[in-house]
């Protein structure tokens, strides 16, 4: 017997929005609904796998009776840009039109999430919100998270270095970047949490405490990115320096994160690389892991800082994670249309932390 597939609509159906579309198609369970909703377009939208979209923009709302075009147990997928506003009437009109599950992918709603949360809770819907759908950063993100919980202060007077790159027409500093440091914050390190709005005013201030690479030949010749992927990545390398020798905070966060790594499902099916060279300082203990299409990179390593060799030694907790590419993001999208689809309870928004049942572990 044939499975109902579950009707999902793309709002903002952008590159990533087209993406998720056609992975959609391909999906057993999920089908796409003939129609989008946009800003402004109004020209159709073809998505990879046989399907052509027609567009209904903000000018057309009025008139477009969305009641009356839902589909029974309908999905909105919003990857729409970051705009606080926006979101927020968008989510009003899904509200008021009967939608009743949403996943939500923008970022940028730190600001409006109290009124967010009031329509969501008002009219009994659910929605998961996260602004990264990449299983393996919302798990670090979420053991050092709880980590800084448990351990406040236990860094204070520890340094930190952030090196991030995206492609060059992104003019913010990264959110990622930003989302961990306040972690790093409440552990006490200088200078965190970042303020993103303050290093974009002041770059000059943030010269060696938060470097935003966007130099397309430095992307490629230092860094190695790929070209294929100059216009779509996100690389992160984070440098702590330990300068209170006085607490096991540092060493403690080097573990959490390390079992993290060798242990979590979400690295299933990567390659491993692991080495301890106890009698080379400058190599250290390094722990890597590499999606097998290798646009997805996670390592750390535990060494002595450079600068300090000769002198009294210092440690240096390095860690990295790359992302190549936007295909890294879709099954964790899908996960949670099937969060959603699979859930009873009303007016909830949950994050990837409880899809991935990340806080049962």
């Amino acid at each position: 017997m044939a499975t109902t597939k579950t009707p999902v609509i793309l709002s903002g159906p952008g590159n990533m929005g087209k993406r998720l579309g056609a992975q959609i198609l391909k999906s057993e369970d999920f089908t796409l609904v003939p129609w989008a909703l946009t800003k402004t377009s109004t020209e159709p939208i073809d998505i990879e796998g046989g399907i052509r979209l027609r567009c209904v923009p903000l000018s057309e709302r009025p008139s477009f009776n969305l009641r009356a075009n839902l589909p029974p147990n309908a999905i909105v997928l919003d990857f729409t840009k970051a705009d606080s506003t926006a979101i927020v009437k968008n989510i009003d009109y899904y509200a008021t039109n009967g939608v009743k599950k949403m996943v939500i992918g923008t970022t940028g709603m730190e600001t409006v999430m109290p009124e967010v949360s009031r329509i969501i809770t008002g009219y009994g819907m659910d929605a998961v919100i996260e602004a990264n759908f990449c299983a393996q950063m919302v798990g670090l993100g979420f053991v050092i998270e709880k980590f800084a919980k448990e351990n406040e202060g236990g860094m204070k007077g520890d340094t930190i270095q952030v090196f991030e790159s995206h492609q060059p027409p992104k003019p913010d500093p990264s959110g990622t970047a930003i989302k961990l440091s306040k972690s790093f914050g409440k552990l006490g390190i200088e200078g965190c949490p970042f303020d993103g709005d303050d290093i974009k005013q002041n770059p000059g201030k943030y010269r060696d405490s938060f470097v935003m690479i966007r130099n397309k030949l430095i992307q490629l010749e230092v860094l190695g990115v790929p070209v294929e992927h100059i216009g779509g990545h996100g690389w992160h390398t984070y440098i702590i320096t330990q300068r209170a020798v006085s607490g096991t905070a540092f060493g403690q966060l080097h573990r959490t994160i390390s079992s993290f790594m060798k242990n979590s499902p979400v690295f299933d099916g990567f390659t491993k690389t692991e080495y301890e060279e106890a009698k080379d300082h400058k190599k250290g203990t390094l722990i890597e892991r590499k999606s097998k299409d290798k646009n997805v990179l996670f390592k750390t390593i535990l060494r002595y800082d450079p600068d300090s060799y000769g002198k009294t030694p210092v440690l240096q907790l390095v860690v990295t994670h790359n992302m190549s590419g936007r295909d890294m993001y879709k099954p964790g999208v899908m996960q949670a249309l099937r969060f959603q689809r699979d859930m009873v309870e009303t007016g909830r928004i949950s994050s990837m932390v409880d899809v991935l049942r990340l806080d049962k572990v």
